[in-house]
């Protein structure tokens, strides 16, 4: 999922932006449909240098190149949903769009294989700037090699103390200032393509007992902009609800909202159902831990 900035829709351990290499995964896609939007050629004709490593697919990788044959000119879809263990969401504009609209929004449960405490997460870009993040992955070997505990997944354990990997360090909505539950699955419950896309995801099971029910909806109103429409049913348990958007941009809080500013361009945040409730910035850097990105 290259978006127009140049950056990964990068969930969970993804990298942040693709190699300059080809890709071999794309080669076996490419090789499989015929489609040549997954074919990389000009990457895989760029030289090596002396000291890159091969991947370890780079013989398969070969083999996938070599057999490629363009079957049909297959535009990519402007909408599409992945199910699963981790469901995700994707709007983006079509290849003419002006405005280079890129939205990425997911569920999932923070068990699955190499997860976070996501659900809910998203990202959003406009005109080349990304505005909405995703903290992104961490170097294995240098979280491994100061004894950090990163493999574990109970709800306890040690990973869930990074922000690239908690809820805390994602834009999602936390409940009571507390982790989301380690096994609590969030559903893809609805989705809607066509030029208005929608989706809506169940975030229920992550916060446990702490509310009687949790639904957030992603509504693409707009060549240039995403409403966001969280549905909560509080419980005697509910005693705090945090909506948080993880950015690089500059904010300046103004009334119902904030007006984010990065890259010479800008973007309005506006609380279309809450205007009196006011937004506060909460800077990360320097970050809460030494070993957090």
């Amino acid at each position: 999922m290259n978006t127009p900035s140049g950056w990964y829709f990068n969930f969970a351990d993804c990298g942040d932006k693709r190699s300059e290499s080809g890709d071999v995964i794309l080669a076996w896609f490419a090789t499989k449909t015929g489609n040549k939007e997954f074919f990389e050629k000009e990457r895989f004709l760029s030289p090596a240098n002396n000291d890159d490593e091969l991947s370890r697919l780079a013989g398969a990788g070969l083999v996938w190149v070599s057999q490629f044959e363009e079957k049909a000119d297959v535009k990519m879809p402007t909408v599409w949903k992945g199910d699963g263990s981790n469901p995700i969401v994707v709007f983006k504009g079509d290849e003419n769009d002006p405005h280079s609209y890129y939205f990425g929004g997911k569920g999932g449960r923070a068990t699955t294989s190499h997860g976070n405490m996501d659900a809910g997460s998203f990202i959003f870009e406009l005109n080349g700037v990304r505005w909405s993040i995703d903290p992104g992955n961490q170097g294995y070997h240098d979280l491994e090699k100061t004894g950090f505990d990163l493999w574990g997944s109970c709800q306890s354990c040690q990973r869930w103390t990074l922000l690239t990997k908690n809820n805390y360090g994602h834009s999602t909505v936390t409940v009571n200032d507390s982790l989301f539950f380690n096994n609590g699955f969030a559903p893809l419950l609805n989705f809607k393509d066509g030029n208005s896309p929608e989706a809506t995801f169940d975030l229920t099971a992550v916060y446990r007992d702490k509310i009687k029910s949790a639904k957030r909806k992603f509504l693409k109103d707009s060549p240039t902009s995403i409403v966001i429409e969280d549905n909560f049913e509080t419980n005697e348990n509910t005693k705090l609800i945090t909506w948080q958007m993880m950015t690089t941009a500059d904010v300046e809080i103004v009334k119902g909202g904030a007006i984010l500013k990065q890259d010479g361009r800008t973007l309005k945040l506006e609380n279309l159902s809450h205007p009196e409730l006011q937004l506060s910035v909460v800077s990360l850097y320097p970050a809460p831990l030494k070993l957090d990105r």
